[in-house]
């Protein structure tokens, strides 16, 4: 492992403190545990452009009339 320091405030040390005693081990476990769980949250939540299309074409209503990409115009402006 490799050591580091950090900066934080009142209220986040005493939070990990607190936690600490309630899971019963050292505050710097709690702090990798939370750390290592923060970045795994953060790193599911970037996607990139192929992806976020992937996503969007799950969504897709089946059907339709299958020239709608080339009338989208017309079906968005046009009355109806």
């Amino acid at each position: 492992m490799i050591r580091t320091q950090v900066y934080l405030t009142e209220d986040l040390h005493q939070r990990i403190i607190r936690q600490a005693k309630i899971e019963g081990k050292p505050a710097a476990k709690v702090i990798r545990d939370a750390l290592e769980d923060g970045l795994d949250n953060k790193t599911k939540k970037i996607m990139n452009s192929g992806q976020a299309l992937l996503e969007l074409a799950k969504i897709a209503v089946p059907g339709g009339d299958p020239n709608d990409s080339m009338n989208i115009d017309k079906i968005l402006y046009e009355d109806i």
